[in-house]
C-alpha cells in the first residue's frame, strides 16, 4: 500500500492504530462473504462435538490482513482455537481508513457455531 504519489508509506503511519476509523474494515463481499468463508473452512470435526457462540477480537493491519487474536468471549473453550484459526486465515480484508491513511483498526466479530 502506498500514497497517492506512489511512494511507500513511512514507518510512524504504518503503526498508526485505531479502534474506530473513518471507514471501518470491510471483508470483501460483506458479512455473506464471512458466513461462507467461515462455513467452507471450519473444522466438521469440531462441530460434531460442540456448539456455541465465540467472539473473537482481532486487528486488521494497513494490508488488510488479521493479526492480533484475543478471544473476548466464549460459551464453550473447545471452540476458541478453532474460532482464532478461522480468523488467522482469512483473506485479505479493505483496511479501516484514517485521516487520508490505511490504519490498523480493531474489529470484533461473533462467530456461531
Amino acid at each position: 500500500i502506498v500514497k497517492e504519489n506512489g511512494q511507500p508509506l513511512d514507518d510512524e503511519i504504518k503503526n498508526k492504530f485505531f479502534e474506530i476509523a473513518e471507514l471501518s474494515p470491510m471483508f470483501y463481499g460483506g458479512n455473506k462473504a464471512i458466513s461462507e468463508y467461515i462455513s467452507k473452512n471450519v473444522n466438521k470435526n469440531i462441530l460434531r462435538k460442540n456448539a456455541g457462540r465465540v467472539v473473537v477480537e482481532f486487528v486488521i493491519n494497513i494490508d488488510g490482513n488479521t493479526e492480533g487474536f484475543m478471544i473476548v468471549s466464549s460459551e464453550n473453550p473447545a471452540l476458541n482455537q478453532e474460532a482464532i484459526r478461522l480468523i488467522k486465515h482469512m483473506p485479505r480484508w479493505q483496511p479501516g481508513f484514517q485521516q487520508g491513511y490505511f490504519v490498523r483498526t480493531v474489529y470484533r466479530l461473533p462467530l456461531n457455531f
